[in-house]
């Protein structure tokens, strides 16, 4: 019998052309004037302008932001929340991925509130109401289009921190299109189908589970399994790229309803001192995340999780299910041509040294996995992980 729970979601349109239904939904607030976020990449892609000209017609004005960064910081989040207020911006539209919604959720939070964005940094400390938001995203990797929080660097102080509320700061409405992912490069697709893999395999293997967040992820780590291959291979694949852009939203929902452990303590702490993509860090770090909560969690789970990757879970012990389940995420990175630290060039011990340090701030995720993580044990995973 599962413990009390709460399960958050927002509103999701899914499918081909979703995002040309954003005036439709828009009719449902009383705003006349937008703040599109996104960065110049998206904007040269040819993503943004279709449909901001759609909205444009339908009466609306906006005004654009087209500053992100891959790695979004406080001075350019206050940046845009600061402009939003000056112009009187409604409701704020992030199209991109992870760093332009996560900019988004931050402007929210600065738009209502006072102060600068690190005054937020935590849980429920956002007290005012925020303007709406719709999410738009164009890689199918981070879930942040349902997720309740915003993940932001502060490069002065050299860190990263959260500012999360899950009243505040859902958006209003998610579109996610697969027209708008059939461009993307396949090593972008690789690294966010990788760490759309992350979140589904931490949120399931985590002990603050529900049978609901359960449902969600293990159906994202079947789809991902079979499709991220493919759309890595063939990113002009409507198919593939609807099927992976589904899996991370199921995954983005499981995770963002449970939480996430040692995959991404390890992610974020390598993402900080090596400056890797994330996708990339967490596909480095997933098999330590499912080794360690694999030794501890329910066997009947961990057969369950073995078999939406696609193994054979009868008649195994737990170690051999934890091997089977490590092995497979390491076959999947190195099929999809995810580099090891050796191969990225940072292969030198000054460099396992400044992760270790890092992977050590990461306190909460660190011990969110089943059982405690010891400095030395996490030294042994991180020395393992430098030598591959």
């Amino acid at each position: 019998m599962y413990d009390s729970f709460e399960f958050l979601a927002p509103r999701c349109i899914f499918g081909e052309g979703a995002t040309k239904r954003i005036p439709e939904i828009l009719a449902n607030y009383n705003v006349k004037k937008l703040m599109a976020v996104y960065d110049k990449g998206v904007k040269a892609a040819g993503i943004v302008d279709p449909i901001l000209d759609n909205i444009r017609n339908a009466g609306y004005e906006v005004i654009e932001f087209d500053e992100v960064n891959p790695d979004p910081d406080q001075v350019m989040v206050e940046k845009a929340a600061d402009i939003a207020k000056k112009t009187g911006v409604e409701l704020f539209i992030a199209i991109g991925g992870g760093s332009s919604l996560d900019t988004v959720k931050g402007a929210c939070a600065l738009h209502s509130n006072p102060g600068k964005l690190s005054d937020y940094a935590g849980a429920g400390l956002v007290k005012n109401t925020c303007a709406p938001w719709f999410a738009v995203p164009t890689t199918s990797g981070t879930g942040s289009e349902v997720t309740t929080l915003g993940i932001f660097s502060d490069f002065i102080l050299q860190k990263k921190y959260m500012v999360k509320d899950v009243v505040k700061l859902p958006a209003a409405c998610a579109f996610m299109d697969p027209d708008l992912v059939l461009g993307l490069p396949g090593a972008i697709t690789a690294a966010t189908g990788m760490d759309a893999l992350s979140h589904a395999v931490e949120g399931y293997t985590i002990p603050r589970n529900n049978p609901i967040c359960d449902a969600l992820n293990l159906d994202a780590i079947k789809r991902i399994f079979k499709w991220l291959p493919i759309a890595v291979t063939d990113g002009k694949s409507v198919e593939a790229r609807g099927e992976m852009m589904l899996g991370a939203t199921l995954a983005g929902l499981g995770f963002a309803n449970t939480s996430l452990h040692i995959g991404h303590a390890f992610g974020h702490a390598l993402g900080a001192c090596l400056h890797i993509p994330h996708g990339t860090a967490c596909t480095l770090s997933l098999p330590y995340a499912m080794r360690h909560a694999g030794e501890v969690m329910p066997i009947e789970r961990l057969k369950t999780i073995a078999e939406a990757m696609g193994m054979d879970s009868s008649n195994k012990e737990r170690a051999q299910l934890i091997e089977d389940c490590v092995n497979a995420i390491k076959s999947l990175g190195k099929q999809i041509g995810i580099q090891t630290i050796k191969e990225l060039g940072f292969g030198d011990a000054e460099y396992l040294e400044m992760g270790i340090e890092f992977a050590k701030k990461e306190v909460y995720m660190c011990q969110a996995s089943g059982q405690p993580l010891t400095d030395e044990k996490m030294r042994e995973y991180m020395t393992d992980m430098w030598n591959q």
